[in-house]
């Protein structure tokens, strides 16, 4: 039995008023049941709209201060020296004026990073 007959028939078993008639009173029970799911709908992209923007401020807040830093070195007139193995030993160290050098790490690879070291 499709929807429609099922509230037809039992419209007037619901409802006290003994002259009903039962096409009004579905016309008027469908357009309540429409008026809702449009509220509801309204409602779930309300509440859509302001999760989104919630989710955006928390995710740009987030970065704190380091949102705001730059990536070029505190001091960027500094050359960065290469530190040759040739230079002192452990044995005969030699002295280092201050500044930057580019070490490279014991027993990586050639193409592998360098470390920097501050003097």
């Amino acid at each position: 039995m499709p929807i429609d007959d099922r509230l037809r028939a039992g419209l007037p078993t619901v409802l006290d008023d003994g002259d009903l008639d039962v096409d009004a009173a579905l016309g008027t029970l469908l357009q309540r049941a429409g008026r809702r799911n449009l509220v509801r709908r309204a409602a779930y992209a309300v509440g859509l709209a302001a999760a989104t923007a919630v989710i955006t401020v928390v995710a740009l807040g987030l970065g704190g201060g380091d949102s705001r830093r730059t990536l070029q070195p505190a001091t960027p007139g500094r050359p960065v020296q290469v530190l040759d193995a040739g230079r002192g030993s452990a044995a005969d160290p030699a002295p280092l004026s201050p500044g930057a050098y580019a070490i490279p790490f014991l027993g990586a690879a050639d193409d592998a990073p360098w470390g920097r070291l501050e003097v």
